[in-house]
């Protein structure tokens, strides 16, 4: 499984996905915000996917999606949103409210995705 950078301001969310995600097998790095997100990054340990809510509270979840992508520029980008028909237009979605399976399952093609060579961005 792969290594996870899960950001999300909901502190329940990044607990229980956090619990969920490692009972999986994957290396989970949580983080509230934008802040924490790249201080993981520039800690130096790889990721494979990020997890991010796709309305961050500052707005910021395409900036922090690109700014990861500067330092590993083959993450795969999973987007936690409301089922909204503009929320299927930004690559890997798992759509409120889902399950543990649906967060893995998304993690998984994602993981997929990128050992193919091709990107869901």
């Amino acid at each position: 499984m792969p290594a996870v950078l899960f950001v999300s301001p909901k502190d329940d969310l990044r607990a229980v996905a956090s619990r969920v995600l490692v009972k999986a097998g994957c290396k989970v790095t949580a983080a509230a915000h934008a802040g924490h997100a790249l201080l993981a990054c520039m800690e130096g340990e790889p990721f494979d996917v990020l997890v991010i809510e796709d309305q961050m509270p500052d707005g910021l979840s395409e900036t922090i999606a690109r700014r990861v992508r500067r330092y590993y520029p083959d993450v795969q980008v999973v987007r936690m949103c409301d089922a909204t028909p503009a929320a299927a237009a930004g690559g890997m979605v798992v759509v409120r409210p889902f399950t543990a399976d649906d967060l893995i399952a998304a993690i998984v093609s994602a993981k997929h995705y990128a050992r193919r060579g091709a990107s869901i961005r």
